[in-house]
This record gives structure tokens, C-alpha cells and sequence, in this order.
């Protein structure tokens, strides 16, 4: 799964900074090609924190209304929020209509040639946002336990997504998890809406952003390119536990990197 998946599936903040707290620990199972891994999160009222076996971790604070991924590695976190998208858009906009404009001078032999160097990343026009259907295929499973519905998502017509759908009563904490989702997927949806609005760039579909109009709580998450299984992410285990406040803030140490890198 993408790391903007991951990014989408995982976030919460706690108020209390530094208090212990009653919340669940839910450890998954993620596989991206052959290579197994372990993610594991951490929900606590409206914080999330969760940790990826690349070694990176991301959280979202539900009250304050920010996300925040931070690199272990580095030793250093970016804060996502209203603001920083707006620095973000006002130092970016400028250069990059400037770049569009350019591009759209070109030949078209050398604008292909250009975007296929760039790997996609160049500035993009406007586009209609894309059209998903949601459908039940009629088939059940089990996860750790947990019986599920398997539902198949298809954007612009082509299947992308295969999730299995329990009910969040039958999982630790389940109910209290899933209202904070689709918290999370309703604050990437308006960001990603704000950047859309203002900058001439593409961007990634919000890999949630449609989980509002499903039933249940996904224990079972299955992207698909070209029709195979590109990645596969999968609740093992789900339990109650005291959380330290501090899981959910950033690292002691830390240096705080701006959005866009400037």
C-alpha cells in the first residue's frame, strides 16, 4: 500500500500531552510485492499514532486538525495543517504555472519526453475528480478471528481496491476507531481539495476518502494494479491497553521540517 495509504489509514492525537491513558493497540500485517512487514497502531479518543516497519510513523490530531509523518532516520517531522498548505501553496504557485507554461510551448515530442523523465511529477491542468463505485461481492471472510464482507472498488471503471468489512463492534475499540477514519479521510479530503483548488499539480487519489460510504470497520485492505494484489495490509491482533500521552507528539529531539521542504 502506498504510503499515503498508510498515511490515510493511520492518524490521532491525544489532548492530555504526557498522561497515560486507556486506548487499543491494533498490530497488522502488511505485505507491499514479496516483502512482509509489521504496522501497528495506536488509537487513543481521537489520536492515532502508527508506526510502519519502514520506520516511519505518522499522526493525526483529530482536535487540533493536523497530521503529522516523522523519519526516524532523519530525526525529523512535517506538520500538515490548513496553514501549512497555505505557506506551501504561496511559495509553490508561482514557479510552477510559471513551469506549466513552458511545458505547453513545447513540442510535443519534447513535452513527452520531458514528463517521462520527470516520472509524473510534473505540473498537471485541472482534472474532474475521478468516479468510484463501491459494490459487495457477495463474499465473506475471516481475520483474526473477526468475520467479515469483502466490497470491491473501482475508479473510473477499473477495480483499484478489495476490502473486507467487519463490525466495528466485534473489534477492540472498533467504533471509536472508525469514527475517527472518517474524521481523518473528511480532513484529507478538504486538504487535498484546498492544494487541488490552488496549485496546477497532480495529486494522488485520498485512499479513504470513500470509507464513509462503507459499512463497517476494514480488516482486511487489498490494493490492485493491473489486476493483481499490489499490496495487502491486515488486522492480527486488536487490545486495550494504557497509552503514554507522548506516543502521540513528536520525539523529543526532533527537528521540525516545513512542508515542501523550505
Amino acid at each position: 500500500m502506498p504510503k499515503l495509504a498508510y498515511l490515510i489509514v493511520g492518524i490521532f492525537l491525544i489532548v492530555t500531552t504526557g498522561v497515560a491513558a486507556a486506548g487499543t493497540v491494533y498490530t497488522m500485517s502488511e505485505r507491499i510485492g514479496p516483502k512482509p512487514g509489521t504496522m501497528q497502531l495506536s488509537v487513543d479518543g481521537q489520536s492515532l499514532r502508527m508506526d510502519q516497519s519502514s520506520n516511519d510513523t505518522v499522526i493525526f490530531n483529530g482536535l487540533k486538525g493536523n497530521a503529522l509523518t516523522i523519519d526516524h532516520g532523519k530525526k525529523s517531522y512535517i506538520v500538515l495543517d490548513r496553514e501549512a498548505v497555505a505557506r506551501t501553496v504561496e511559495q509553490l504557485n508561482p514557479a510552477l504555472e510559471q513551469m506549466r507554461k513552458q511545458l505547453e510551448s513545447l513540442p510535443p515530442d519534447q513535452r513527452a519526453m520531458v514528463e517521462k523523465m520527470m516520472g509524473g511529477k510534473m505540473p498537471a491542468t485541472q482534472s474532474a475528480p475521478p468516479s468510484w463505485e463501491i459494490v459487495a461481492s457477495g463474499e465473506t471472510g475471516t481475520q483474526a478471528g473477526v468475520d467479515c464482507e469483502w466490497y470491491e472498488m473501482s475508479r473510473d471503471g477499473k477495480l483499484s481496491q478489495r476490502l473486507c468489512m467487519a463490525n466495528p463492534d466485534d473489534i477492540v475499540g472498533g467504533r471509536e476507531a472508525l469514527t475517527n477514519m472518517r474524521a481523518m479521510a473528511k480532513f484529507f479530503n478538504e486538504v487535498f481539495t484546498e492544494i487541488r483548488q490552488q496549485l496546477p499539480i497532480a495529486l494522488p487519489d485520498n485512499p479513504m476518502s470513500n470509507i464513509d460510504k462503507l459499512d463497517g470497520f476494514p480488516i482486511i485492505t487489498q490494493e490492485l494494479r493491473n489486476g493483481s494484489v499490489s499490496s495487502d495490509l491486515r488486522l492480527e491482533s486488536a487490545e486495550a491497553k494504557t497509552i503514554d500521552g507522548n506516543a502521540f507528539e513528536p520525539p523529543e529531539g526532533y527537528s521540525q521540517q516545513r512542508l515542501g521542504g523550505r
